[in-house]
C-alpha cells in the first residue's frame, strides 16, 4: 500500500510539472532583470528599472503616498534631487536603433543622442532636452547641470552628383587675402538649471564640469581652438552669490579637478607646454578667498628637478581637510628621433630566476607599473610635502583618517615565495603623514594588518595561533583579542584549498577606539581595549541556533562603526531563512531584536535618509528578486514590482 501511494504521489508531481512550459534558450531574450533601485531622501518616491535581456526596458517611479506608479520607456540613470523636488533621468535612443548604427559602422559621433527628462514632482511638470551628453545633480541643493552635444550634425542623405559643365572662358584669379585664424571649440553648451524656479544659466565651450561637495560652486573647464592650437580656461560660478570668477586661463591642458569637503580647497593640474610632450604643474586654490595657495612642479623646492606631479594618481582630500594625497612621477621627456622603423627593431624579454616577480606577472603588470607614482601627503596647514613611499614600501591614500598615520606594506622580502607560498606575506609599517617616518610594526604578516583610524592601534590575524592580535603602537605591547574563546571558529571555509584559510576579519572600531569589532563564523564580537575583555554583541545566539550574523551599514560614509548606522543580516543554516535584526548598543551590554524574517535570500536593503521608508529585494528558487516596500520598522510590507510574471508558467526548479 505504501509503495502504491508513493508511486501515485510521484506521478501526480511529475504530471503537475509536466503541465508547465520547458525553460530553454528561446525565452532568454524576454527574461527581464530589475536594477538601479533608489529611494528619495524623504522616502516618498522609489525608482527602479526593469530591462529585458535583449531590447529596451522601462524606468518606473512609484509614489508611496498615493500608491501610484509611472513608467518611462527606455528611461535609465535616474536620480532624485537633494530637496526631493525633482526627478531626473535620461532616455536612450533605443536598442534596435543603436544596433543598426553599429552594424552599418556609422561613426559614433553621428549616432542618435540620448535625451534628458526632468520631472518636477510637485506639479508633475515634465521637461525634456535633446542631444544630451551628460548630467549631474547637486548633492546638497536643488540645482542640477547638464551638457548638450553642440557639435552634433544630423547625417544627411546622399545627394546625386551634378554633371560639371566645361567653361570656355577663363576666370581671372582673385587676389589672395590673408588667412584669418580659425577659432572653434570641441566643447559643448552646459546649463546650470534649477527646476523649482526654472532658472537656467548657459555656459559655452565646456569640456568638463563639477559641483563642489557643499554645493556652493559650479566649476567648469572651457576649451577653444585657434587654428589647431588648444587653449583652456578654468572658471567657477558662485551659486549663492551668482558671480563668475576665473581660476586659471591660457593653458594648453587642465585635468585632475578635485575639491575638498567644505568647498575651501580646489586642486588641479595645468600646463602651458605647447609641445606634444607636456609636464603638468600642480595648483592648490582657495575657492573662498579666490586665490592660489601654492604650485608644485620641477622648479619647486619640495620636488626634485627630475620629478613632477603625476596625472595617474587621483587627488584625495581627507575628510578633516588636514591632508591632500598626490603622486610624484618622472618628468616626461621627448624620445630621441630614430631612423629605424618599428618593424626593424628587435624586441627581447629577459628574465632571471632571482628576480622578485616572474616574467608573466611582469608582463601583466607592465601597464600598471608605467603609471605608478610615489605617494605624497601635502599638509594643508603648513603646505609641506611629505614622501610616504620608497622603492620597497607602498601605501594607499584614504579620505577616512582621524590621525596622522597610514599603513605601509613591503612584500619585497617574500616576493620570490609568491610562486609557491599562499597567502602572500608582507612587512607592515606605520607611516607618519607629518614627517614620512616609516616605523616597522610587524614582519611577515599573512592576514589582515590594519591601523585604527587614529593610527594608535594595529590588528592582524596570526597564522600560527589562528587568533586575532591587537598591538598598542605607543607601548608596543601585543595582546590576543580572541584567545579567551578557544572554541570559536574565526576562519572562513576554503572549500578544501590547501592553505591556511582567511579569517572572517576585523570589522572596525567604535568611536573613541575603546572597542574593536571582530567577526566569527556565527557571531559578532567586541573587544574592550581597556578591560581586555571579549564579549559577543549577538550574545552567542548565532552558534547556539546555527545562525550566521553579519553586520551591514545604512551609509558607508562613516569611519567608525555605530549601532545607529547598522543592522544585522542573519541566515539560518538549518531552514535557510534570512532575518534582519536591530542592534541596540547599551554600552556594557548589547541587545539584538529580530525585526524581519523571510524564507528568501535578502539581496539588498536600502533606507531613505529620513529613515521613514525601507526598500528590500529578496529571492528564492521560486521567486525572482522583486522590490518590496516597508516602513522604518520593517512593517506594512508591499510588493511594488513584478519583473517576470511569466516565470510561474515555466518548469523553473528543474
Amino acid at each position: 500500500m505504501k509503495i502504491a501511494s508513493t508511486l501515485l504521489l510521484l506521478f501526480t508531481i511529475s504530471f503537475s510539472f509536466g503541465q508547465k512550459k520547458v525553460l530553454d534558450h528561446t525565452v532568454y531574450n524576454d527574461w527581464k532583470s530589475l536594477k538601479s533601485q533608489i529611494v528619495s531622501k524623504d522616502g516618498r518616491y522609489v525608482s527602479y528599472e526593469i530591462t529585458p535581456h535583449r531590447g529596451d526596458g522601462y524606468l518606473y517611479l512609484y509614489d508611496t503616498k498615493n500608491s501610484t506608479i509611472d513608467s518611462f520607456f527606455r528611461g535609465t540613470s535616474a536620480e532624485f534631487s537633494e530637496l526631493n523636488d525633482f526627478f531626473v533621468f535620461k532616455k536612450t535612443a533605443g536598442f534596435d536603433t543603436l544596433r543598426i548604427c553599429e552594424l552599418k559602422k556609422i561613426d559614433k559621433k553621428k549616432w542618435p543622442k540620448d535625451s534628458l527628462f526632468i520631472l518636477r514632482l510637485e506639479d508633475r511638470d515634465l521637461k525634456n532636452v535633446a542631444l544630451l551628453k551628460n548630467f549631474s545633480v547637486n548633492e546638497t541643493s536643488n540645482w542640477m547641470a547638464y551638457t548638450i552635444d553642440s557639435n552634433y550634425v544630423e547625417p544627411k542623405a546622399a545627394e546625386s552628383k551634378k554633371k560639371k559643365r566645361f567653361n570656355w572662358f577663363k576666370k581671372k584669379k582673385k587676389k589672395e587675402e590673408p588667412k584669418k585664424a580659425k577659432v572653434s571649440s570641441d566643447g559643448n553648451y552646459a546649463y546650470l538649471f534649477r527646476p523649482s524656479t526654472e532658472k537656467k544659466i548657459e555656459f559655452k565651450n565646456v569640456k568638463e564640469y563639477l559641483f563642489s561637495p557643499n554645493g556652493e560652486f559650479f566649476i567648469f573647464k572651457q576649451q577653444q581652438k585657434v587654428d589647431d592650437a588648444e587653449e583652456f580656461k578654468l572658471v567657477a560660478y558662485d551659486i549663492y552669490k551668482e558671480e563668475y570668477f576665473t581660476i586659471d586661463s591660457l593653458k594648453t591642458g587642465i585635468s585632475n579637478l578635485s575639491i575638498s569637503k567644505s568647498d575651501k580647497f580646489f586642486a588641479y593640474l595645468a600646463t602651458s607646454d605647447t609641445s606634444k610632450v607636456k609636464n603638468n604643474t600642480f595648483y592648490l586654490y582657495d575657492l573662498k578667498d579666490r586665490q592660489k595657495y601654492i604650485y608644485l612642479d620641477s622648479t619647486s623646492i619640495y620636488i626634485d628637478s627630475s620629478l613632477c606631479v603625476s596625472e595617474n594618481q587621483p587627488f584625495v582630500f581627507t575628510e578633516n581637510e588636514k591632508y591632500l594625497f598626490l603622486g610624484l612621477d618622472d618628468l616626461k621627456r621627448k624620445e630621441p628621433e630614430d631612423t629605424l622603423l618599428a618593424s626593424e627593431k628587435a624586441k627581447l624579454d629577459i628574465w632571471h630566476y632571482e628576480e622578485k616577480r616572474n616574467q608573466p606577472m611582469q608582463l601583466v603588470e607592465l601597464v600598471r607599473d608605467k603609471k605608478r607614482s610615489v605617494l605624497q601627503a601635502l599638509n594643508l596647514v603648513t603646505f609641506e610635502l611629505v614622501a610616504l613611499e620608497n622603492d620597497s614600501i607602498k601605501a594607499s591614500s584614504s579620505k577616512f583618517l582621524e590621525g596622522d598615520y597610514i599603513l605601509g606594506r613591503n612584500d619585497d622580502p617574500y616576493s620570490v615565495d609568491f610562486n609557491w607560498d599562499f597567502p602572500f606575506a608582507a612587512d607592515h609599517y606605520r607611516i607618519s603623514l607629518i614627517d614620512g617616518d616609516k616605523e616597522l610594526i610587524k614582519r611577515r604578516v599573512y592576514f589582515g594588518g590594519e591601523l585604527s583610524p587614529s593610527g594608535k592601534y594595529y590588528t592582524y590575524f596570526d597564522k600560527k595561533s589562528l587568533q586575532h592580535i591587537l598591538v598598542d603602537l605607543d607601548s608596543r605591547k601585543e595582546e590576543c583579542m580572541s584567545c579567551q574563546s578557544k572554541t570559536i571558529n574565526w576562519q572562513q571555509d576554503g572549500n578544501g584549498t590547501p592553505h591556511v584559510q582567511y579569517p572572517f576579519g576585523v570589522l572596525g572600531w567604535k568611536r573613541g577606539e575603546n572597542e574593536v569589532y571582530v567577526q566569527s563564523e556565527f557571531d559578532i564580537w567586541k573587544y574592550d581595549v581597556a578591560k581586555k575583555n571579549l564579549t559577543s554583541i549577538t550574545n552567542g545566539q548565532g552558534k547556539l541556533e546555527n545562525i550566521e550574523f553579519r553586520p551591514r551599514t545604512w551609509n558607508n560614509d562613516s569611519i567608525y562603526i555605530s549601532s545607529e548606522n547598522s543592522y544585522l543580516l542573519a541566515t539560518n543554516r538549518t531552514t535557510k531563512d534570512e532575518m534582519i535584526y536591530e542592534w541596540i548598543d547599551k554600552g556594557a551590554q548589547n541587545e539584538i531584536v529580530k525585526v524581519y524574517q523571510t524564507p528568501h535570500a535578502i539581496n539588498t536593503v536600502q533606507r531613505s535618509e529620513n529613515d521613514s521608508t525601507i526598500i528590500l529585494r529578496k529571492s528564492s528558487i521560486k521567486d525572482y528578486a522583486d522590490l518590496f516596500l516597508m516602513d522604518s520598522n520593517f512593517k506594512k510590507e508591499k510588493r511594488i514590482s513584478k519583473t517576470n510574471p511569466q516565470q510561474d508558467e515555466y518548469n523553473w526548479a528543474t
